[in-house]
Order: C-alpha cells, then structure tokens, then sequence
C-alpha cells in the first residue's frame, strides 16, 4: 500500500511546530517533529516576527525529516496573525 507523508507547519503568535501527516491507505497519523520558538523583534518602536528566525526553524524540521528518510509528499504552512 503507498505511503504519502505530509508536513505541516503550524506558526503560531509565540511558537511553531512541525507535524508529520501519513496518509496509508484509509489510515491516518499525525506526528509532532519539532517545536520552534516564534521571537518577537522590536524595530523602531515597531514589532515584527523574525522571519529569518522562522526560517531556520523551517530548515531544520526540514533537515530531521531528511535525516529520518522521510520523503515528503507536501507541505502546507498555517500562522497566526493579528
């Protein structure tokens, strides 16, 4: 039976995690892969998520996948705004 593997990042206000989707047949599982910080950055009186921040942790749930075979399928990303 094929396997598909779906990643999916949730981006939170303080937080974000990488969850790991397997799809088997009829059969579905959800796996957490790792759970990143959201830092918030001051600018000019201004706040901001840091992006380059977010990045990284996007690489590196990227990177466990990889380092664990897992060949992934898709990718969907949801974040928080306000």
């Amino acid at each position: 039976m094929k396997k598909h593997n779906f990643l999916a990042f949730d981006i939170g206000a303080t937080s974000g995690r990488a969850v790991l989707g397997i799809l088997t047949g009829v059969n579905f599982e959800i796996h957490e892969i790792h759970r990143f910080p959201n830092s918030i950055l001051e600018l000019h009186g201004k706040y901001y998520w840091n992006i380059y921040g977010l990045y990284e942790a996007l690489k590196e749930s990227l990177q466990i996948c990889a380092q664990q075979h897992i060949a992934i399928h898709s990718i969907g990303i949801d974040t928080w705004g306000g």
